[in-house]
């Protein structure tokens, strides 16, 4: 643990104390965190994404997580740790790298302000192992969605960026678009309606006047197949119709970047 962190602890370990003798309830000066879900990417990293549910009487300065393999983890385990506010947002997101694989272990949120420091639920990891290949196997520069029925060429494929990193491809008069927050690596990413980890994806379909966005936690997995050439697999990315109505989209193709 670095010495920062231990100065903060101590810090607001007084604060905490000072807190005591106070009449206003201690629970409205703490701050309260949930371990939200782990996630294992392609080259072994562990996310942990958590939830800061109340920053309490004071600014949050930390939130982060904490990890062992055999007992409850505390602040004195290894963590990893970002400077979060109200102003921020309430979610974060966190890496391991280099864990040891085929173990499993405990995780546990934390969250600092100004008067103290709490800690969330823990979690138990499965024993850790790369994630396996995508469920379908789609052929090469395809995608097809459950309203047209077939499975279409992909006419098209192109990249730019602004803000973003943007993948565009086109088959059957329909475009298709992925967002990503910078041009992406080999891992899994998730489908999301907005970006707000390094992690998501965003995938629209235009199709004449309308629109469709895939619902969220969809894997989109992207692997390396040569030199600066990638492919991207997706499974049955679930959306909505402008009737409300389910379809889903798979596809199968290579890009470079």
């Amino acid at each position: 643990m670095n010495n920062y962190l231990k100065y903060l602890i101590l810090m607001v370990t007084i604060l905490s104390l000072n807190l005591r003798c106070q009449k206003d309830s201690i629970v409205e000066y703490y701050p309260r965190v949930r371990t939200s879900f782990t996630t294992m990417q392609n080259d072994g990293t562990l996310i942990v994404t958590g939830q800061v549910e109340h920053h309490g009487k004071g600014k949050s300065l930390t939130a982060g997580v904490c990890i062992n393999d055999s007992v409850i983890p505390t602040l004195l385990d290894l963590t990893e740790q970002i400077g979060i506010s109200p102003e921020l947002g309430n979610d974060f997101e966190v890496e391991f790298r280099g864990l040891e694989l085929n173990k499993r272990y405990y995780i546990r949120s934390f969250v600092i302000n100004e008067y103290g420091y709490t800690y969330g639920n823990t979690i138990r990891t499965g024993f850790l192992k790369r994630p396996l290949d995508p469920d379908c196997q789609p052929e090469i520069n395809t995608i097809a969605t459950t309203l047209g029925g077939t499975a279409y060429n992909i006419d098209s494929i192109s990249t730019y960026s602004d803000t973003t990193w943007r993948l565009n491809t086109k088959a059957n008069g329909m475009n298709y678009t992925f967002t990503f927050n910078k041009a992406p690596e080999a891992g899994i990413y998730f489908t999301s309606k907005k970006i707000t980890y390094e992690t998501h994806v965003i995938i629209q379909i235009r199709k004449e006047f309308n629109t469709f966005y895939a619902e969220q936690h969809t894997r989109m997995y992207i692997k390396e197949v040569g030199n600066n050439l990638y492919e991207a697999t997706i499974c049955d990315a679930l959306y909505y119709d402008q009737f409300k109505d389910k379809f889903y989209l798979t596809a199968r193709f290579r890009f470079s970047l």
